[in-house]
């Protein structure tokens, strides 16, 4: 009711105005006006004086397609529509330096929301636009396979990409596809940090080089909300575990921890310097870009949890839910608590009476995989792709145990190996209860994982 109610709002805002656009962008048919002349400035964030106006409506169309796609409003994919077609207006007499000048300002993902708009309508006008959002000093390099990233804005990269990925979707050019798989290694291997999240003050470091990028403004949120995004467009072109061995590890450690388990308000950043205290937004004096992600944050666990491919079930995540896979009258049932408790069971609800495999994600925290069908071990060496595949007739009423064990662990920084974080499994570990001025240096010889031991009947505490 709510979505219908703002989308009939937006409607009534577009009839009025006649000419498609809708927006509430203070000064913004200055700035329009300006772009139809060809008369465009920058400093990054602003065109023509106007915060990052592509970005706002980049949220909109989003919106509308949402309500759209998920909702079944029927007006906001028209609504869509005329708001494109007026963009494809103001942008008319834009040659290809105006375009580059133009997209100097962070624009967020207007080449995703295009594209997707032009595969719900049909109209390939709108895939023509969204091609036109393309920035060349920042695509252009990585689809050759060039690294130029340090000391740009993380988040003003990540949606372009994420429209490359759904553009190689739409019309399969092999450049999309490779920039966006070549992008997101160089962000998850080589410069997020022990959480899975990325940046120092909003910007990207070289490669491999986080020790002296430690601060109380690491790791933006919205930029792991991004990463997930685009971790799920690659694995649905490659299903690998380690697509989602990154994934539960920024879902777990940046993105649950990013919200305020007192009263749900959300985190811009994730300090990791030591010493660091969070800060969180209030509900009604900060509403920043990271709490608007950050309300999708956490409605999302259970989106990724399950894949499939043809009548293959893919668990890429230990975490308690419940599959209805009408097509296929497969529904299954995960209980866990996991990582409190270091196991998880899938039960068999119901079934259609022929094969199915059962592909479960092989962590790479996890030294060996052991798993029981109807409490009988069964082999579970994992294949090329890191899953573990069960293939069976199966029944219901089976039962598929999976042990999780989370041994105590410590990772380095790429950088610096005397600066180690501490994990169990996926779950990075923070101290609690330390002042700033008085914070330890912990001196090993050998494992440093055995300066900590666990306290007995408290999951996760040592």
């Amino acid at each position: 009711d709510r979505v219908h109610l703002l989308v009939a709002e937006l409607k009534a805002c577009q009839d009025a105005r006649k000419d498609g656009y809708v927006g509430a962008i203070p000064d913004g048919d200055r700035v329009w006006q300006e772009l139809e002349r060809r008369e465009i400035q920058s400093k990054g964030f602003d065109l023509n004086g106007i915060w990052v106006p592509w970005y706002t409506l980049h949220k909109l169309f989003a919106g509308l397609l949402d309500a759209h796609r998920l909702v079944g409003d029927g007006q906001a994919l028209g609504i869509a529509a005329k708001l494109g077609d007026w963009a494809i207006h103001v942008t008319r007499n834009l040659d290809g330096d105006d375009w580059q000048r133009m997209l100097a300002c962070e624009h967020g993902g207007m080449n995703e929301s295009l594209a997707e708009l032009s595969v719900l309508t049909g109209d390939p006008k709108y895939l023509a636009l969204a091609r036109q959002f393309h920035h060349d000093a920042v695509l252009s390099p990585l689809k050759a396979g060039e690294d130029r990233m340090a000391g740009l804005h993380s988040n003003t990269q990540i949606p372009k990409v994420i429209g490359l990925a759904r553009l190689w979707e739409i019309e399969g050019k092999q450049e999309d596809r490779k920039a966006a798989e070549f992008f997101w290694d160089r962000i998850a291997n080589h410069r997020s940090y022990v959480i899975g999240g990325n940046s120092n003050h909003e910007h990207l470091t070289h490669p491999d080089r986080l020790t002296d990028h430690l601060s109380d403004q690491t790791a933006e949120s919205c930029n792991t909300y991004n990463m997930l995004k685009l971790t799920r467009h690659l694995f649905a072109w490659s299903p690998k575990a380690s697509y989602f061995d990154f994934y539960e590890r920024a879902l777990l450690n940046h993105i649950l921890a990013s919200q305020n388990p007192e009263d749900g308000m959300m985190m811009y950043f994730m300090p990791l310097r030591a010493g660091a205290v969070r800060n969180y937004s209030t509900p009604f004096e900060s509403f920043w870009c990271c709490v608007g992600t950050g309300i999708e944050n956490h409605t999302k666990y259970a989106e990724s949890v399950y894949f499939r491919q043809s009548r293959k079930l893919f668990v890429n995540l230990f975490l308690a839910t419940e599959l209805d896979w009408k097509e296929q009258g497969i529904r299954l049932r995960q209980e866990t608590a996991f990582p409190d408790e270091q196991r998880s069971v899938l039960r068999i609800e119901a079934t259609d009476g022929q094969p199915w495999p059962l592909a479960i994600r092989k962590p790479a925290w996890l030294r060996a995989m052991r798993v029981k069908v109807n409490g009988r071990a069964v082999e579970a060496t994992p294949d090329s792709d890191g899953y573990v595949v069960l293939e069976r007739r199966w029944k219901a009423g089976d039962r598929v145990e999976v042990a999780l064990p989370l041994e105590l662990r410590v990772e380095p920084m790429p950088d610096q190996a005397n600066r180690v974080a501490f994990l169990a499994g996926p779950v990075v570990l923070a101290a609690e209860g330390i002042r700033p001025d008085q914070l330890p240096i912990m001196v090993s010889e050998g494992d440093a994982s055995r300066l900590l031991r666990p306290v007995r009947g408290k999951p996760l505490r040592y």
